[in-house]
């Protein structure tokens, strides 16, 4: 996708940044929707990797890191990137934001 958005400003650390955040939309999706799609008999690619491994709560820690370490990317490849006149709020959504969002969610599948 860097490529497409940013032609030839696209770099290396582009392009991990726009993977990095796919992934993690992808994921925190996926995790927000478990239930209903569950229910609805629809796919969800944490519900099809952890039916027969105890299911997502059994492997919540291990689910959160992944989001986590998707966030941390996104900062790292943020940094290694030009940087612009938006850099604080970049860090702050990245180094708060995401780790809010994540919890939020895991909270919600908790219960």
């Amino acid at each position: 996708f860097s490529n497409y958005a940013l032609g030839d400003k696209a770099t290396k650390a582009t392009h991990n940044l726009f993977y990095s955040l796919g992934k993690w939309i992808y994921l925190i999706d996926a995790l927000d929707d478990m239930e209903k799609d569950e229910k609805s008999n629809s796919y969800n690619p944490l519900n099809l990797a952890y039916s027969g491994s105890g299911g997502v709560n059994k492997n919540i820690d291990f689910i959160r890191r992944t989001l986590l370490d998707s966030g941390a990317a996104i900062s790292r490849s943020y940094a290694l990137a030009a940087g612009s006149s938006f850099d604080g709020i970049i860090y702050n959504i990245a180094g708060y934001g995401i780790q809010a969002a994540v919890d939020k969610v895991i909270n919600k599948e908790k219960k």
